[in-house]
């Protein structure tokens, strides 16, 4: 699609899987690739908002009050900021 000249993004919301990266640091694999292929300007914790890492879904677990679909629409609506077409990928 950017061939054609499409201005191409990438939205993961929900990461299942993210992989460790350093030290209590976790990274969407997918959305890591997508960002290095397309050349996306977004940094990955827009790219996949909502990563499941243990520390995560402990914070889950106890309470949290964070509204989880307003992370991700406000995630997505930077996102989605002067591109054409967004590849939106589910998780595993």
């Amino acid at each position: 699609m950017q061939s054609d000249g499409f201005r191409v993004g990438y939205f993961k919301p929900l990461s299942t899987q993210p992989r460790p990266v350093g030290a209590g640091q976790y990274c969407d694999e997918d959305a890591l690739f997508a960002k290095q292929v397309l050349n996306l300007t977004e940094p990955i914790k827009v790219l996949a908002p909502v990563c499941l890492t243990p520390p995560f879904v402990e914070e889950q677990l106890a309470g949290s009050t964070t509204d989880l679909t307003t992370v991700i629409v406000e995630a997505y609506n930077t996102v989605q900021q002067d591109k054409d077409v967004v590849v939106l990928e589910g998780g595993a």
